[in-house]
């Protein structure tokens, strides 16, 4: 009780009239901005108030709720507008969620378009009910910012503690707000914090099923947007058993594997997975992804050398991605890897495309032929007009390039819609099928047709 006390009084839930920072012990960054409180500010008049949001009063001396909100595609927003302006765009959600808050809540700035709010007495269904409604606000209307009146959607990551589990309340909900961000715009995802020896570490786990050779894989289509004929190709996607539970997905433990080093072993098991399908099936056509680290991995890229050498229609059905920001983040040495990738004729994708800032003479240099939306863009996009023009814009450049667009994480029809209009010729999402351990256009025997010219099925 003493210890949660403790952690209310440093993240400002009393009045500060100097910067505080939270005990780094507790797993909170409070960023650089001053810790806010509800008494901090002045009277507040919303057009239409919304009603306080309540905690669960029996758990308030046991539990702890954290809710971590972040604005999604924040980074372009700065990119687009400049510091300042986007600065205003979280002053803007501050004022329309401040009041929605009960004076117990605190209230502070922990980096770069996010907010911390803490919920004494939270619990899991309260702290999810407290984010969605807070998420909601936000989205109802547009914020008058520096850079005019803009849609803006936050995702929202969530944790609640007790008191021994009070230090890895902040870890819990970052990784809670990773999770949701991967999952799209305006996501939420919750998860009570553990104590360090309770937590599952699903980064040992991926390494240990890594190396008995345990990883599976599932597959998943990308489809014409009109959904008319056959899948264009398949992704692979790894997948990690679990026990009595859906299988866990790669973006929960790739970044585990990266930081020992071991992406590159993921990544060639991959490829030889999607080599011996291809055998198999003829007509398959697959693409596998890539990490940075595995740009430099010489034994990747002589599985793929060898291979190629002995198979003269791997460039019309085998396809590697690269994200975006893995191009851009080390341009010298995925240029080298990409023009040895080409020279072994396979395709070439840039996947979660359309984040970043980037040129039509910068992506005219990676000489890719295809490129992936990425899902948080695509996300609840015929409902955003706010994201419209910068979408089009993106779409644009890449149909100028006369590359294939595929709008990936498609879950509604609506959106799909919208962006077959916008321009894209794909569509990938659960939408048109969820990934599949074996889907029947790879599993069925298939007959043996003429193999379309370069790149002509994935065209639209």
């Amino acid at each position: 009780m003493q210890r949660i006390e403790e952690f209310l009084r440093r993240i400002g839930l009393r009045r500060r009239r100097q910067p505080v920072a939270p005990d780094p012990g507790l797993g909170i960054d409070a960023g650089t901005a001053e810790p806010i409180t509800a008494e901090d500010q002045p009277p507040a008049q919303p057009a239409r108030p919304a009603e306080p949001l309540r905690a669960a009063d029996d758990l308030a001396a046991e539990m702890h709720g954290l809710v971590l909100l972040a604005i999604d595609d924040f980074a372009s927003y700065e990119a687009l507008f400049g510091d300042q302006a986007a600065r205003g765009i979280l002053h803007a959600i501050e004022e329309r969620v401040l009041p929605a808050l009960t004076a117990e809540a605190g209230f502070w700035n922990p980096g770069r378009g996010k907010l911390a709010i803490s919920l004494p007495g939270a619990d899991l269904d309260g702290i999810r009910m407290t984010a969605r409604q807070l998420q909601r606000l936000v989205a109802q209307e547009g914020l008058a910012t520096p850079a005019g009146r803009l849609f803006v959607t936050v995702s929202a990551g969530c944790a609640v503690a007790d008191a021994e589990a009070l230090p890895f309340l902040g870890p819990t909900a970052e990784r809670a707000l990773g999770d949701a961000r991967r999952a799209g715009r305006g996501r939420c995802r919750i998860v009570p914090a553990a104590r360090r020896d309770d937590a599952p570490d699903i980064g040992a786990a991926a390494l240990r099923d890594l190396e008995a050779g345990r990883v599976t894989f599932a597959y998943q289509p990308v489809r014409r947007a009109d959904q008319g004929g056959p899948s264009a190709f398949f992704e692979c996607l790894a997948r990690l058993p679990n026990e009595g539970a859906p299988p866990v997905e790669a973006v929960r433990f790739m970044s585990s594997l990266i930081e020992a080093g071991q992406a590159p072993v993921l990544d060639r098991l991959a490829l030889e997975r999607a080599l011996l399908l291809m055998t198999v099936n003829p007509m398959a056509r697959l693409s596998v992804n890539v990490s940075r680290q595995t740009m430099e991995d010489r034994e990747w890229l002589g599985l793929l050398t060898g291979r190629s050498a002995v198979d003269l229609s791997l460039g019309d059905r085998l396809i590697v991605e690269l994200t975006e920001s893995d191009v851009l983040a080390v341009p010298a040495i995925a240029g080298g890897f990409l023009a040895a990738v080409r020279r072994c004729g396979v395709a070439l994708a840039l996947d979660r495309y359309g984040v970043a800032p980037m040129s039509a003479a910068e992506l005219a240099s990676f000489r890719v032929d295809i490129v992936k939306l990425a899902p948080e863009l695509c996300h609840l996009i015929a409902d955003a007009p706010g994201r419209h023009a910068r979408l089009r814009e993106r779409i644009a450049l890449a149909r100028a390039a006369d590359l294939m667009v595929v709008a990936t994480g498609i879950e509604r029809a609506d959106d799909s819609d919208w962006l077959r209009e916008a321009g894209a010729s794909h569509v990938q999402g659960r939408l048109i099928a969820a990934p599949d351990s074996a889907p029947d256009e790879l599993s069925a025997p298939m007959a043996p047709r003429k193999l379309p010219a370069r790149f002509s099925l994935y065209r639209g």
